[in-house]
Formats: structure tokens, C-alpha cells, sequence
């Protein structure tokens, strides 16, 4: 009991220390942004986005399966070296994994089985 009184009582008084010197204003938690409810990851890409990401993800000839896992596209590739991770990530994918060679994981969210099924329908052999 005593113990956990010195230690509320050691930040109190560093918080106040360092509200007088100016380092804080009267509520740190002001400062601190706070996260904007986006619909818009919800939402499927369009029909370029998607051509975008399989041409990130190296084009036709280098995907060979797709899966989703959650909020993760879960590819079976022929080549990681061929994904294009900044491209990927300049379409907004929150995320890319390459846990071994032939697969790669994209991060897309919630949007996540909408992009599947496009990949499918861009990419027959891969469904």
C-alpha cells in the first residue's frame, strides 16, 4: 500500500514539476491526436487499384495462388523479389510479410476478401 503511494506521489509531483517549467501543459492528453474514423479502408478498390496491386505483386505469370486470412491476402508467388513493396504500400496496403520464398502476405484490412476475389477474377489460374 505504502510503496504504490510513493510511486503516484513521485509522477505527481514530476508532473507538476515539469507543468511549471512549461515542458506540459495543463493536460498532456490535448496534445495527443486522436485516430479519425476512416471508412474509406472499408471500402473495396476500384478496378485500377486492383490492376496496380497485381502489377505490384509482379503481375499474372508470378501469382500463383490466392487466400485470405483475416485482413490479409495470404499469395503464393513465384517470386518474392518481384513484389514491389513500395508500390504496394503507395496503394495504401497497411503492411507486407515475406515469411518464406513463394509467399507473401499483404496487410489490406478489412477490404481484404473484396481484393481476393478480384486477384482471383484478373488471375484465373490463381483461384
Amino acid at each position: 500500500g505504502r510503496t504504490l503511494y510513493n510511486i503516484n506521489l513521485s509522477a505527481y509531483l514530476m508532473f507538476q514539476n515539469a507543468k511549471e517549467k512549461g515542458i506540459v501543459g495543463e493536460n498532456p492528453l490535448e496534445k495527443v491526436p486522436m485516430p479519425k474514423k476512416d471508412t474509406k479502408e472499408k471500402e473495396a478498390l476500384s478496378a485500377a487499384d486492383y490492376s496496380a496491386l497485381l502489377a505490384a505483386l509482379g503481375g499474372p505469370d508470378n501469382l500463383r495462388a490466392v487466400a485470405t486470412c483475416s485482413s490479409r491476402l495470404r499469395l503464393t508467388v513465384v517470386e518474392n523479389a518481384a513484389v514491389d513493396e513500395a508500390a504496394l504500400r503507395g496503394l495504401g496496403v497497411r503492411g507486407v510479410v515475406k515469411p518464406k520464398p513463394g509467399a507473401v502476405h499483404v496487410l489490406i484490412g478489412p477490404a481484404a476478401e473484396a481484393a481476393a476475389q478480384a486477384l482471383r477474377g484478373l488471375v484465373p489460374a490463381a483461384g
